[in-house]
């Protein structure tokens, strides 16, 4: 940008030049009108940007490192649908070049009872979901013990504070690029999320 206001700058002065008796009264005025022009062109396009990505938004995302003896972890984050109809991810790609899936954590009820209140205990398990949908302005939290995306057959061990990109893909056909996520310790999150058997 600076380098075309200079080219600009430069074919107000030649002007400037060829009609010396005006110069001095058309030079400044002349070169204020482009440079506010440029300026609403620029707060345009910023606007714009900021408004197409405010479709949705994703904050709080993590990644937990990887535990010793597994080749999975998983991703967390928040994902808010900014928009007045309902989207749905769909798919998600990583920079560690393995598979992702998203996920659901649910209950399912087990043989045992107590004996006190003859209610059936849950148990928890993961199941693999083609899509998450999110309700028309409302957010979705994807946290241990809950909705993740599932990274699967690491290629070596994810420590903490190494990073990933994710690329999440939406139904609306918007994509959406979260670099350098964290890899965290899941100790430092209260964890109600179970490793995948092997």
């Amino acid at each position: 940008m600076l380098f075309i206001e200079s080219k600009f700058s430069l074919f107000c002065y030649d002007l400037n030049l060829h009609h010396k008796p005006k110069g001095q009264h058309m030079k400044k005025p002349f070169l204020l009108s482009f440079s506010s022009l440029f300026a609403s062109l620029l707060a345009l396009a910023s606007s714009a940007s900021i408004a197409y990505a405010s479709n949705i938004t994703i904050d709080k995302s993590y990644v937990f490192a990887s535990i010793p003896g597994s080749n999975n972890t998983a991703a967390f984050m928040s994902i808010t649908n900014n928009t007045d109809s309902q989207i749905a991810l769909i798919e998600v790609k990583n920079s560690l070049d393995v598979p992702s899936e998203i996920h659901a954590h649910t209950k399912a009820e087990s043989s045992q009872t107590n004996s006190k209140t003859q209610n059936p205990h849950p148990s928890a398990h993961m199941i693999k979901i083609p899509k998450l949908e999110i309700q028309p302005h409302s957010q979705i939290e994807l946290k241990p013990g809950g909705y993740h995306i599932m990274l699967i057959g690491l290629k070596q061990e994810l420590k903490v504070g190494q990073e990933v990109d994710l690329e999440l893909t939406f139904d609306n056909g918007e994509t959406i690029e979260l670099k350098q996520i964290k890899a965290i310790d899941r100790s430092s999150v209260l964890d109600t999320h179970k490793p995948h058997k092997q």
